[in-house]
């Protein structure tokens, strides 16, 4: 289980001491990893292109894959054929700074070969350089 592994890493407890009033975490990095694999909910992130960058373990059990199998796939991959075209067009409504965020109900393609009903919530992270460049085609 993953929430044990991060408590019985020293590194983790130095940062995140159990007693009330204690000092803020000692790195904003250890406090994203524990954030990011302790999450009760499934978190990717995603490049433009449309590679997965990284996925939590939760996202991993959901869809019954391994982070290194769902890393090695466009994010289209496991994603219902009906609902591509609207994740698309969010996206790119997205990445062209029309929209600043969006969120949709979208079904994922799990290893078992059900299907998973998710709300979906995007955004880009701030870019320094103003708009993010475009995306390459896939």
């Amino acid at each position: 289980m993953p929430g044990r592994r991060a408590m019985n890493d020293p590194e983790f407890n130095r940062a995140f001491p159990s007693r009330p009033g204690s000092q803020p975490p000692a790195s904003v990095a250890v406090y994203d990893r524990a954030t990011f694999e302790l999450a009760p909910v499934g978190i990717v992130h995603v490049a433009l292109d449309g590679r997965r960058l990284r996925v939590n373990p939760r996202f991993c059990a959901m869809l019954g894959y391994t982070a290194a199998e769902l890393l090695e796939q466009d994010f289209l991959e496991h994603m219902h054929p009906e609902d591509r075209a609207g994740l698309l067009e969010n996206r790119g409504r997205l990445i062209a700074g029309e929209i600043p965020s969006y969120s949709m109900r979208r079904r994922y393609r799990r290893r078992a070969g059900d299907c998973l009903w998710t709300e979906t919530p995007a955004s880009l992270p701030p870019h320094p350089d103003g708009p993010p460049p475009s995306p390459r085609a896939p």
